[in-house]
Parts: structure tokens; sequence; C-alpha cells
């Protein structure tokens, strides 16, 4: 009796006819299924990270483009950069004021706050703060089918800053 069962068992996994028994069929549509699933998930992960490197180098990119033209703002004319900042102790002036092709991405959240940090006896600025924000919204992952369909799911609102303190005796004075 006990041969009879696992001679049973046994022709279940192995046989001698051709073509494949209805276990190994299961088993290797499983481990097909298993390897499709983590294969999209992997791919749909780098495709997100991918897009979010791609936003914080164009947005470092973008700020230390707009940094060096407020350094050579200062060293040309730091009375025309004080002048943009007027009486105010701070000014946020929108990102398009020192750059005009700037992405859409980053457009309408982006700005630039200059900030006095210190003033003489006769109230003209002498030392002043220029923070560059770049700010975009960015999708964390998708959600819908496999294979890239579906929606932009978990966004997030990301930035990236940069500061610069800007002294009129400086390096202005230094190069004229």
């Amino acid at each position: 009796m006990f041969n009879g069962i696992t001679g049973n068992l046994w022709s279940l996994f192995w046989k001698k006819d051709r073509g494949f028994s209805l276990v190994e069929v299961v088993l290797v549509l499983a481990v097909s299924i298993f390897l499709f699933t983590a294969l999209t998930f992997l791919l749909l992960r780098t495709g997100v990270t991918k897009l979010a490197n791609e936003n914080v180098l164009a947005a470092s990119t973008l700020a230390e483009d707009v940094l060096e033209r407020i350094r050579k703002k200062s060293v040309d004319d730091f009375d025309g950069l004080t002048a943009l900042i007027g009486s105010n102790d701070t000014l946020e002036i929108p990102l398009s004021t020192f750059v005009t092709q700037v992405p859409d991405r980053f457009k309408d959240r982006s700005s630039i706050i200059f900030e006095v940090l210190q003033r003489n006896p006769s109230n003209t600025v002498e030392k002043v703060s220029a923070r560059v924000i770049i700010k975009w919204k960015e999708a964390k992952g998708w959600s819908g089918s496999g294979g890239g369909g579906g929606t932009v799911r978990n966004v997030q609102e990301r930035e990236y800053v940069l500061n610069i303190n800007i002294a009129k005796s400086g390096l202005r004075t230094f190069l004229k």
C-alpha cells in the first residue's frame, strides 16, 4: 500500500512520457509571475529615482547660475543691488528676475530672498544675504497597472536652497 501511494505521488512530479506535468506548469507559471512583478517594480523605482536625480541636478545647476549672476551684479553694481532691496530688510523676488529661461517645473514656486544683514549708521546697506530657493513637485511613485501606465501618487514638494553673503567692502573693492 505504501508503494502505491509513493508511486502515484512520484508520477505527479516525474513521468517518462513526453510533455510537462501539471505541477511543472504551475511551478514555472508561479516563478514567472514572481519575476515579472519584481522586475516591473524595479523598473518603476528606477524611473522614479532617475527623474528625482535629474530634478536635483537641474535645480542645483539653476541655483548656481542664479548665484553667479547675483555675484556678478554685486561686483559690478553693489549700489544697484541694494537699491533693488530698498529700505526693506527682506525682499523676495521671482527667480525669473535674474534668469530668463527657467524650466516650467521650477518657474512658479522658486524665488530669491534678499535679506539685509548689516547697515551702517547712515542706513546704507553694508552686507546682504541672498538665498536662492528652487522648488518643484515630484512623484514618489505611480499607481495603476504595471508597465508605466497609471497615475501619479504621493506627490511631494521638494526644494533646493543655496545661500550667499555679500559685503560691500568684500571682493568688489578688491577687483576694482
